[in-house]
Protein backbone atom coordinates (compact mmCIF):
# COMPACT_ATOMS: atom_id res chain seq x y z
CA UNK A 1 0.00 0.00 0.00
CA UNK A 2 1.39 3.35 -1.07
CA UNK A 3 0.96 6.52 1.05
CA UNK A 4 0.27 9.91 -0.40
CA UNK A 5 2.07 12.99 0.83
CA UNK A 6 5.48 14.64 0.83
CA UNK A 7 8.69 13.28 2.18
CA UNK A 8 10.86 15.19 4.63
CA UNK A 9 13.43 15.82 1.89
CA UNK A 10 10.81 17.37 -0.42
CA UNK A 11 9.47 19.65 2.31
CA UNK A 12 13.01 20.67 3.35
CA UNK A 13 13.87 21.50 -0.27
CA UNK A 14 10.81 23.76 -0.60
CA UNK A 15 11.62 25.54 2.69
CA UNK A 16 15.22 26.17 1.58
CA UNK A 17 14.07 27.55 -1.79
CA UNK A 18 11.55 29.89 -0.10
CA UNK A 19 14.22 31.07 2.35
CA UNK A 20 16.58 31.87 -0.52
CA UNK A 21 13.88 33.83 -2.37
CA UNK A 22 13.09 35.79 0.81
CA UNK A 23 16.77 36.55 1.39
CA UNK A 24 17.13 37.86 -2.15
CA UNK A 25 14.00 40.05 -2.18
CA UNK A 26 14.14 41.49 1.36
CA UNK A 27 16.86 44.15 0.76
CA UNK A 28 15.12 45.55 -2.30
CA UNK A 29 11.75 45.51 -0.56
CA UNK A 30 13.24 47.34 2.44
CA UNK A 31 14.71 50.04 0.21
CA UNK A 32 11.35 50.51 -1.56
CA UNK A 33 9.60 50.96 1.79
CA UNK A 34 12.26 53.45 2.96
CA UNK A 35 12.05 55.38 -0.32
CA UNK A 36 8.26 55.59 -0.07
CA UNK A 37 8.46 56.78 3.54
CA UNK A 38 10.90 59.56 2.57
CA UNK A 39 8.79 60.58 -0.45
CA UNK A 40 5.67 60.76 1.72
CA UNK A 41 7.47 62.89 4.33
CA UNK A 42 8.72 65.35 1.69
CA UNK A 43 5.20 65.66 0.26
CA UNK A 44 3.86 66.32 3.76
CA UNK A 45 6.45 69.06 4.33
CA UNK A 46 5.50 70.70 1.03
CA UNK A 47 1.80 70.35 1.85
CA UNK A 48 2.36 72.16 5.16
CA UNK A 49 3.38 75.31 3.29
CA UNK A 50 0.17 75.19 1.27
CA UNK A 51 -1.87 74.62 4.42
CA UNK A 52 -0.11 77.47 6.26
CA UNK A 53 -0.87 79.87 3.42
CA UNK A 54 -4.48 78.69 3.28
CA UNK A 55 -4.98 79.11 7.03
CA UNK A 56 -3.51 82.63 6.91
CA UNK A 57 -5.79 83.66 4.04
CA UNK A 58 -8.92 82.04 5.55
CA UNK A 59 -8.46 83.32 9.09
CA UNK A 60 -7.06 86.73 8.17
CA UNK A 61 -4.20 86.32 10.62
CA UNK A 62 -0.49 85.69 10.29
CA UNK A 63 0.54 82.07 10.84
CA UNK A 64 4.01 80.57 11.07
CA UNK A 65 5.74 77.44 9.89
CA UNK A 66 8.43 76.42 12.37
CA UNK A 67 10.78 73.49 12.93
CA UNK A 68 12.37 71.97 16.00
CA UNK A 69 15.56 71.17 14.06
CA UNK A 70 14.96 67.42 14.24
CA UNK A 71 12.69 67.25 11.19
CA UNK A 72 9.40 68.03 12.91
CA UNK A 73 7.44 70.95 11.45
CA UNK A 74 4.33 72.72 12.71
CA UNK A 75 1.93 75.43 11.64
CA UNK A 76 0.95 77.75 14.45
CA UNK A 77 -0.66 81.12 14.97
CA UNK A 78 2.02 83.79 15.22
CA UNK A 79 2.23 85.16 18.72
CA UNK A 80 2.18 88.88 19.32
CA UNK A 81 5.19 88.79 21.65
CA UNK A 82 7.40 86.60 19.40
CA UNK A 83 7.51 83.90 22.07
CA UNK A 84 6.58 81.30 19.43
CA UNK A 85 3.75 80.01 21.63
CA UNK A 86 0.72 80.27 19.35
CA UNK A 87 -2.12 77.83 18.67
CA UNK A 88 -0.83 74.79 16.77
CA UNK A 89 -2.96 74.10 13.68
CA UNK A 90 -1.04 71.16 12.22
CA UNK A 91 2.26 69.35 12.59
CA UNK A 92 4.21 66.46 11.13
CA UNK A 93 6.63 64.19 12.91
CA UNK A 94 10.18 63.59 11.74
CA UNK A 95 11.11 60.54 9.71
CA UNK A 96 14.03 58.43 10.85
CA UNK A 97 17.07 59.12 8.72
CA UNK A 98 16.10 62.62 7.54
CA UNK A 99 17.36 65.67 9.37
CA UNK A 100 17.01 69.40 8.85
CA UNK A 101 20.60 70.62 8.60
CA UNK A 102 20.43 74.21 7.44
CA UNK A 103 17.85 76.94 7.94
CA UNK A 104 17.56 80.15 5.98
CA UNK A 105 15.36 83.17 6.58
CA UNK A 106 15.74 85.72 3.82
CA UNK A 107 19.49 85.97 3.16
CA UNK A 108 20.52 84.81 6.62
CA UNK A 109 21.50 81.31 7.68
CA UNK A 110 20.09 80.91 11.17
CA UNK A 111 19.59 78.27 13.83
CA UNK A 112 16.65 75.90 14.01
CA UNK A 113 15.26 77.57 17.11
CA UNK A 114 15.08 80.94 15.33
CA UNK A 115 13.64 79.67 12.04
CA UNK A 116 10.03 80.71 11.57
CA UNK A 117 8.49 81.49 8.21
CA UNK A 118 5.47 83.76 8.48
CA UNK A 119 2.54 83.46 6.08
CA UNK A 120 0.40 86.58 5.78
CA UNK A 121 -3.31 87.05 5.19
CA UNK A 122 -2.66 88.45 1.68
CA UNK A 123 -1.14 85.10 0.60
CA UNK A 124 2.49 86.17 0.77
CA UNK A 125 5.22 84.83 3.02
CA UNK A 126 8.69 85.51 4.31
CA UNK A 127 11.40 84.18 2.00
CA UNK A 128 13.33 81.24 3.37
CA UNK A 129 13.99 77.56 3.28
CA UNK A 130 15.28 74.45 4.98
CA UNK A 131 17.87 71.94 3.84
CA UNK A 132 16.79 68.33 4.49
CA UNK A 133 19.39 65.58 4.26
CA UNK A 134 19.42 61.80 4.32
CA UNK A 135 22.61 59.75 3.98
CA UNK A 136 23.32 60.45 0.30
CA UNK A 137 20.44 62.73 -0.70
CA UNK A 138 19.69 66.40 -0.14
CA UNK A 139 16.43 68.30 -0.61
CA UNK A 140 15.57 71.94 -0.11
CA UNK A 141 12.20 73.26 1.04
CA UNK A 142 12.01 76.70 -0.57
CA UNK A 143 9.31 79.27 0.25
CA UNK A 144 8.38 81.65 -2.59
CA UNK A 145 7.56 84.96 -0.86
CA UNK A 146 5.33 86.56 -3.52
CA UNK A 147 2.98 83.59 -3.76
CA UNK A 148 3.49 82.11 -0.30
CA UNK A 149 3.97 78.69 -1.86
CA UNK A 150 6.60 76.18 -0.89
CA UNK A 151 8.25 73.50 -2.96
CA UNK A 152 10.67 70.70 -2.23
CA UNK A 153 13.46 70.31 -4.74
CA UNK A 154 16.58 68.19 -4.96
CA UNK A 155 19.87 69.84 -4.14
CA UNK A 156 21.11 72.70 -2.01
CA UNK A 157 19.17 75.70 -0.74
CA UNK A 158 19.07 78.40 -3.41
CA UNK A 159 19.39 82.09 -2.63
CA UNK A 160 16.05 83.03 -1.10
CA UNK A 161 16.53 86.78 -0.99
CA UNK A 162 13.74 88.60 -2.71
CA UNK A 163 13.02 92.05 -1.44
CA UNK A 164 11.38 93.63 -4.49
CA UNK A 165 7.61 93.37 -4.37
CA UNK A 166 5.07 93.88 -7.13
CA UNK A 167 4.88 97.64 -6.65
CA UNK A 168 8.65 97.81 -7.07
CA UNK A 169 9.29 98.96 -3.52
CA UNK A 170 11.72 97.30 -1.20
CA UNK A 171 9.86 96.00 1.79
CA UNK A 172 10.95 94.15 4.90
CA UNK A 173 8.21 92.56 6.93
CA UNK A 174 8.62 92.33 10.66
Amino acid sequence: MRRRGFTLIEISTIVVILAMIAAITYPSLASVVKSQRIRSYLQDVERLTTDARGIAVQTGQTVSLASDGEGSFQIRASSEDDSGEGQVFEQIAPVQGISATSFRLGADDIGADEWEIRFYEDGTADPGGVLLTEASSTWALVIEPKTGRGRVQRGELPDTTLTEWEAGDYVRRS
